[in-house]
């Protein structure tokens, strides 16, 4: 047979009038079951922080998991957004260049600026760089009120928009090198022969072979 568990001591509880009448027998009596009480209670506090040991090295080991994860993906963001800021920096480089060209040569510029084709390319190019510097202005303010656990929406969106950007920026970075105004002089006549197999081309629509025509400057 197993042992019978027994039920755990109590406290015990006396006033000041019980205290004063007990005898030195009496009194010894409760001091024993007080001591008894005492015995059980730190029995069962150290039993408790033995069961909660694995808790707790558990919870010290995620806190940490969670803090190193937190501190690469910030530094890795951190990282992206000095890259980004300063690929705009070299954006408006080249168009503070396209502009001193532009200041330089003027009368070469407005011919070129009536060729839709040219006109059209610069514009799309503007466009681009007003977009990435919005993107980027909205990274940024996501950033500063960056709070987010490795696996929440906002940290996954934040992560895709980076990727994003830098596609985008890579992109326009690209054109704009090979799209300086002085290739865009130079290759001028191949641009008006393309206009002109827009206006007699009879299949497909204008946008079409606008496509196509810059396909194939840049890729030439």
């Amino acid at each position: 047979m197993g042992e019978v568990e027994r039920d755990p001591p109590t406290r015990v509880l006396l006033n000041e009038e019980e205290l004063v009448n007990l005898e030195k027998s009496q009194f010894l009596q409760h001091w024993a079951k007080q001591e008894s009480y005492i015995s059980w209670l730190e029995s069962q506090l150290s039993s408790a922080q033995i069961a909660l040991a694995p808790v707790r090295e558990f919870e010290e080991k995620l806190k940490h998991s969670i803090s190193s994860e937190c501190g690469r993906r910030e530094s890795f963001l951190l990282m992206r957004l000095n890259t980004k800021e300063q690929e705009i920096q070299d954006l408006i480089v080249q168009i503070h260049e396209l502009k001193a060209l532009q200041a330089g040569s003027s009368t070469s510029l407005r011919s070129s600026l009536l060729d839709p084709a040219v006109n059209v390319l610069i514009q799309h190019l503007r466009g681009e760089l007003d977009k990435s510097k919005s993107a980027l202005e909205e990274t940024q303010n996501e950033l500063s009120a960056w709070k987010f656990t490795p696996d929440s929406n906002t940290g996954k969106r934040l992560m895709a928009k980076c990727r994003l950007l830098y596609q985008e920026n890579e992109e326009l970075g690209r054109m704009i090198s090979s799209g300086r105004l002085a290739k865009l002089e130079g290759d001028l006549a191949l641009q008006r022969n393309f206009s002109e197999e827009m206006k007699k081309s009879q299949s497909g629509t204008v946008y079409g072979i606008f496509c196509s025509c810059f396909i194939f400057y840049f890729h030439s």
